[in-house]
């Protein structure tokens, strides 16, 4: 009895490994952010660097990241020559749901599926913290609620079907900041960012132990 069971939690086991677009995993993001306001004389293109977890179900039909940015912006106030800098730092803890439109194309099981069906549309909140120091020394922080909305893709860099692998990918983002930021009229500081993520994804999960038909074997 024991040993006909073996068999059966084996494959049990082996169907966990298989990528169903199910997983938890976590990344870590760079790239430029600018800040959106064109009122800034100098200064609005900056970096960014952050954090995230993500936890997705079968199909990727529910999809949720937790992560960690921050930016950093030096700009410059006034015209040029005469002007003062000013240093602008967001630091965000943001929760986001992404949206895969196409996720049925993961039954296609390979690397341009996989691409098609990780396509996503990304919206979510954040809490911000928002630092601002001058050249002249003075210097603020203060809190407020943020909003953001975006797009992406992930693709895998090695076979997911092992278990788990890394995974490469490129979000957009446009923040929404909801305060009035002490730099004269120029109080809005939403910004752009473009992402370059690298992640690790494991789908050796038990919510993801669902058998894959032979033929849909990574190719």
């Amino acid at each position: 009895m024991v040993l006909g069971a073996t068999p059966a939690l084996a494959d049990h086991e082996e169907a966990g490994k298989h990528y169903t677009g199910a997983h938890i995993g976590g990344a870590v993001t760079m790239g430029p952010s600018v800040l959106s306001n064109t009122g800034f004389d100098g200064g609005r293109l900056g970096y960014t660097l952050g954090v995230y977890g993500r936890l997705a179900t079968t199909l990727s039909v529910v999809d949720l990241q937790l992560g960690y940015q921050f930016a950093d912006h030096r700009v410059l106030l006034e015209d040029p020559g005469n002007g003062e800098t000013a240093r602008i730092h967001h630091h965000a803890l943001s929760v986001s749901m992404n949206l895969h439109p196409v996720f049925l194309r993961i039954l296609g099981n390979n690397r341009w599926w996989y691409f098609i069906a990780g396509l996503y549309i990304q919206s979510g909140m954040s809490v911000e913290f928002v630092g601002i120091r001058r050249a002249s020394g003075d210097a603020s922080l203060d809190t407020a609620f943020g909003l953001h909305i975006g797009a992406g893709f992930d693709v895998p860099l090695d076979d997911p079907d092992d278990g788990g692998g890394f995974w490469i990918g490129l979000n957009w983002r446009w923040s929404f900041v909801f305060m009035k930021a002490a730099l004269e009229a120029r109080d809005s500081i939403d910004t752009h960012a473009v992402l370059l993520a690298v992640s690790y994804r494991s789908n050796n999960l038990s919510f993801t132990r669902a058998p894959r038909p032979p033929e849909l074997e990574f190719h």
